[in-house]
């Protein structure tokens, strides 16, 4: 059988949808709750109650979290003294 050539775009042209640089990069449980330096039962208490951080729910079990996502989480509670409630300065 001969090979022929695909007539649709071929990764890398212009039209070959979103690149790796605008697409959002995913990071598993494991690595975000040693990014934040909580056990991965707390992401999964917080995923329950809602709180605190956005993930992504893959099919019926995979969780995922964007890697900006979690960047603005530890953003989000910089503080510069113990009595510093966060907010505006």
């Amino acid at each position: 059988m001969p090979i022929t050539k695909r007539s649709g775009p071929r990764y890398g042209s212009k039209n070959s949808g979103p690149r790796i640089g605008q697409l959002s990069m995913l990071i598993d449980e494991r690595e975000t709750a040693k990014a934040l330096g909580v056990t991965v039962a707390c992401l999964r208490r917080w995923r329950w109650a809602g709180t605190h951080l956005p993930f992504i729910k893959l099919g019926n079990r995979l969780v995922r979290y964007r890697m900006e996502d979690v960047q603005a989480f530890i953003d989000s509670n910089l503080r510069n003294s113990t009595s510093d409630q966060g907010g505006v300065a």
